[in-house]
């Protein structure tokens, strides 16, 4: 009971009615999330289109189920595999027994999921047969299902172009009105009424946090007189320049001049330099050589030596560290290794100017989850207390290892990459919301028709269905909706399409042929449209994040450059 979870839902199943509760959580998520809003629109938008190709789909399901019924026929009595050879038959008896078990073989060979499996009856029988279902694929799959997505794919941009064409011409009103009432009629706004502004954008974590340095940059940008006055033209500039990125880390630097001998220019001058960095990358790739030989019984597969029969170390995931000196030599390189990272996030700090400076910059985010956890690990292993249990320091190491990562920033397309797939993420969240709310609805209508229907109790007879099913023989148990969880496992499955016929299978032997409509209603909306929304938005989004980072980098070299030249010209004069 514990394992599929029926025990701790045992008293939700006596009065369904509170899963309306959870119903009122989603709708109040919907009423107060704008972002769902606007995909739900987007939906509604792109529905009849959708319908029209869905349309084109089904009439091709139709009109192949009707042939395939006709072509494979099945046998009154079941198939009559005699002598080991395969019944010509057994494709209508398996597969088109009639037309609607033809219709469902059909729209789960349309998602490649049962393929060659399908076709495999009739193609022992004669090899023409296959035919029959390359020319269903090839119009299915190849050419409709991809027709669906560029569908989607039309309407999106459409959808987008449209936003943004009235986002710009909402910005531009709203800008207009914010200069008239901050202006008045003196025609212009002083800087320290768009210091206010600026103090007044603080509370909002929309907008990048506008320190008194940031502050005097945007003034300096914006203000083209002598008089401290920013006109219409200098303002309306204003919402280009807030957003624009932090500089990058080594622009620090310049905060300091050359004869500047403070320990603070000293830490930057040492931490911020590419020599400094070199060094950290050799520590980084040192540090995964270790951790591939304290790992390398794991990696191969083998078991410890007899030079490790003292030690009670029974692998990456064992019980208890090696007690060897060579376990005493790993573990000392360990904590030297979180020390100096300590000691690299410590010097950055100091040079830049504190823990807020130091964390706006994505790169010392993650460096700094990544030392905080290992030093926090070392503590809990090292130091005396309740639960003192070294094995973690191996799930560290594994937690280290993904600082390679950082390697890629050496690599200009990895890091142009890297970066503008960051910079989709908040765009990507609409998506995200979107899918949650639609696996949400699903998970409280599959708990409401199929809570504890799935069990292993000998004495319900649900299990006595279950154990004749693919469902069973696969192992799929855990696969239910007794909690919400399982739910959500079940209908991820479902998304990414693989062997869902086989879960379907396990709903309809415990609760009918109906069960089937649940799981094709999520794949047409979970599948079609909300994955196929993901990819249009990633096809349309990520080659225009690339080009956006590609020229940022561009100015930012050329920008580099030119102060080079200006601090080289000041030491010669």
């Amino acid at each position: 009971d514990a394992i599929y979870g029926y025990a701790g839902f045992a008293a939700l199943l006596g009065d369904r009615i509170f899963l309306i509760v959870p119903l009122f959580r989603l709708m109040v998520f919907v009423a107060y999330s704008s972002d769902v809003k606007s995909q739900l629109n987007l939906v509604r938008r792109i529905l009849p289109h959708y319908l029209r190709v869905g349309s084109l789909i089904a009439l091709l399901m139709v009109f192949f189920a009707w042939f395939g019924v006709v072509l494979f026929p099945n046998t009154p009595g079941g198939t009559t595999d005699e002598a080991s050879e395969v019944d010509p038959l057994s494709e209508g008896d398996n597969y088109f027994p009639n037309f609607k078990e033809a219709m469902w073989s059909l729209l789960i060979l349309i998602t490649t999921a049962n393929f060659p499996d399908v076709a495999m009856p009739a193609y022992n029988w004669a090899r023409w047969s296959m035919v029959f279902f390359v020319v269903y694929l090839i119009f299915g799959m190849f050419f409709f299902m991809n027709l669906l997505l560029a569908t989607v794919y039309n309407v999106y941009t459409d959808e987008q172009k449209k936003q943004d064409k009235q986002m710009e011409a909402n910005r531009d009103e709203n800008l207009k009105v914010a200069f008239e009432l901050l202006a008045g009629d003196r025609g212009y706004v002083d800087t320290e009424a768009l210091r206010g502004v600026f103090a007044e954008l603080n509370q909002h974590q929309e907008v990048m946090y506008i320190n008194d340095d940031r502050s005097a940059a945007l003034l300096a940008a914006l203000d083209c007189s002598t008089e401290s006055q920013i006109f219409r033209a200098e303002f309306d500039k204003l919402c280009g320049l807030i957003q624009l990125k932090d500089p990058a880390q080594r622009d620090a630097l310049d905060h300091f001049s050359e004869d500047d001998d403070s320990m603070r220019a000293g830490i930057a001058r040492l931490v911020l330099s590419h020599q400094f960095e070199y060094v950290v990358d050799v520590i980084i790739l040192l540090n995964a050589v270790i951790v591939a030989m304290q790992t390398r019984d794991e990696l191969f597969g083998t078991t410890p030596g007899p030079s490790s029969a003292d030690s009670t170390t029974t692998g990456l995931f064992g019980a208890t560290p090696s007690e060897t000196s060579s376990g005493v030599v790993w573990e000392t390189a360990e904590m030297v290794l979180a020390f100096f990272y300590f000691m690299e996030m410590t010097l950055k700090m100091c040079a830049l100017g504190g823990v807020g400076k130091y964390l706006r910059f994505r790169k010392n985010q993650f460096d700094a989850v990544v030392t905080i956890s290992s030093l926090a690990t070392v503590a809990v292993v090292y130091y005396p207390n309740a639960y003192n249990d070294p094995v973690l320091i191996r799930y560290v190491l594994v937690i280290r290892l993904v600082r390679v990562v950082r390697l890629l920033e050496a690599f200009e397309e990895f890091n142009i990459i890297i970066e503008s797939f960051l910079n989709m993420i908040p765009a990507a969240m609409r998506l995200l919301k979107l899918l949650f709310v639609t696996m949400y609805l699903f998970a409280l209508i599959g708990m409401y028709l199929y809570a504890g229907k799935i069990n292993a109790d000998p004495a319900r007879g649900e299990f006595d269905k279950l154990q004749e099913s693919d469902f069973y023989a696969s192992l799929y148990m855990p696969l239910n909706f007794n909690d919400m969880w399982s739910a959500y496992v079940v209908l991820f499955s479902i998304l990414v399409i693989n062997n869902w016929q086989v879960i379907t299978s396990g709903f309809v032997a415990v609760a009918g042929d109906e069960a089937r409509l649940y799981f094709i209603a999520f794949y047409a909306i979970g599948t079609l449209v909300c994955v196929n929304l993901a990819v249009a938005f990633i096809l349309d989004s990520f080659a225009d994040e690339v080009d956006k980072v590609r020229t940022q980098h561009t100015e930012e070299s050329i920008r580099r450059n030119k102060a080079s030249r200006r601090r080289a010209a000041t030491l010669i004069k």
